[in-house]
């Protein structure tokens, strides 16, 4: 094959992009599909929380498992595969004739999350120029964020269709009409695979740096954990204390979601200006007293607060995702299943921590205390060198 990646470079970028968005608009759709399934499938407030545990336990916390096998040998086919299983397996649930068919529907639709995750973001990385890794890494994830936001959307619309569940199924057209063009393309995809694998060959006994990473992963268990705090709790506070309505609830979890969406972008594009530990640092500590107005805010004040909270809060996203993969450049896939797949995971199960302390010490009061994880990921940014910025990438 004859291959020329310079040429390719930006075809290969909006492919990548484009397939994230719709690998994840499936596992957008998840949320908006569990009432339904409880309905249709008759089971129990356990049952559901066992389904949802296990699409969180196969979509994020297994995607350090393909990232290392990734990093092994570029796996071309994962970025395809996992765009068609994510959507297929969802799609299927219709036809699911019981309980333990549903679980293993749900759980193949999360391996294929899974799957594309960390050779996508590797593929991203590597295709981008060193100059601009943060912006293309937060346009990459700009196209996720808009995927699971838009398959929330769409399979509430679906829904409201005659037929109702049913309609379920129509959430795999997006998986195969791209699966389609993903093989049309597919040196595109081949090169953006195996770009850079015999520059990474040459250092792939380069150590782990075990310290930073653990640090990295407890920063971003932090993060997500304040995310998911806010975006849970925030919403059932003003439904259950301050007699708002579901509609305003809905409104809340959207804008801080589309605060986070520009947030990751803007934020990728700046920390190619002024470092990458500097966009970190900085959105933690303007995050604090953000986080700390939340239980104050009412009515349009508290939706504008969501809206600043999310860019701010997730404003570090893309900035943590590079630095992991800069500094382990021949484990790129492994290094973004730990960051985007494992501890955003963690981040959920710190989320439930916090559920069981709002039962201890009443809901109003726990949030007053939310402050403390943007603190404490701030000052975990302290451990962080800004020799893992795109500084470095520019001498190189």
């Amino acid at each position: 094959m004859n291959i020329h990646p310079h040429k390719t470079t930006e075809t290969s970028s909006r492919l990548i992009t484009i397939a994230h968005a719709v690998t994840d608009i499936s596992q957008g759709a998840f949320p908006a599909l569990v009432p339904f399934i409880k309905i249709a499938f008759s089971l129990t407030y356990s049952q559901v929380g066992t389904l949802i545990f296990l699409q969180s336990l196969t979509s994020s916390i297994c995607q350090p498992i393909f990232g290392f096998i990734s990093d092994k040998s570029s796996k071309t086919w994962f970025i395809p595969l996992g765009v068609l299983l994510s959507g297929l397996a969802m799609g299927a649930i219709v036809w699911a004739p019981n309980y333990i068919s549903l679980i293993i529907l749900i759980a193949l639709s999360g391996l294929g999350s899974a799957i594309f995750h960390p050779q996508a973001m590797k593929a991203a990385n590597r295709i981008s120029p060193p100059e601009k890794k943060g912006e293309k890494i937060g346009l990459y994830s700009l196209g996720g964020n808009f995927g699971f936001a838009i398959g929330a959307f769409i399979m509430g619309w679906l829904l409201t269709l005659p037929g109702n569940f049913d309609n379920a199924k129509w959430i795999a057209v997006p998986s195969i009409v791209y699966l389609i063009i993903l093989l049309i393309y597919n040196k595109h995809i081949y090169i953006a695979s195996h770009v850079g694998d015999k520059q990474t060959a040459g250092i792939s006994k380069e150590p782990l740096p075990y310290l930073f990473l653990s640090i990295l992963i407890f920063f971003i268990f932090l993060r997500s954990t304040a995310f998911s705090a806010i975006s849970t709790y925030t919403p059932l506070f003003h439904v259950t204390h301050m007699n708002e309505n579901s509609v305003f609830a809905g409104n809340y979890i959207s804008i801080l979601s589309i605060g986070g969406v520009f947030g990751t972008y803007i934020g990728g594009i700046l920390s190619d200006k002024i470092g990458r530990k500097t966009i970190i640092c900085s959105s933690m500590v303007l995050t604090i007293p953000l986080v700390a107005l939340i239980p104050y805010a009412r009515g349009a004040g508290a939706l504008f607060l969501a809206g600043i909270t999310g860019f701010v809060l997730y404003a570090s996203f893309s900035s943590t995702l590079v630095m992991a993969q800069e500094s382990m450049k021949s484990h790129m896939g492994l290094a973004a299943g730990l960051t985007v797949g494992f501890a955003i995971g963690l981040g959920g199960l710190g989320a439930t921590i916090l559920g069981n302390l709002a039962d201890l010490m009443t809901l109003p009061i726990l949030m007053k205390w939310f402050w403390i994880l943007p603190a404490g990921a701030a000052l975990t940014t302290l451990f962080f060198s800004e020799n893992r910025s795109s500084k470095q990438d520019k001498v190189n």
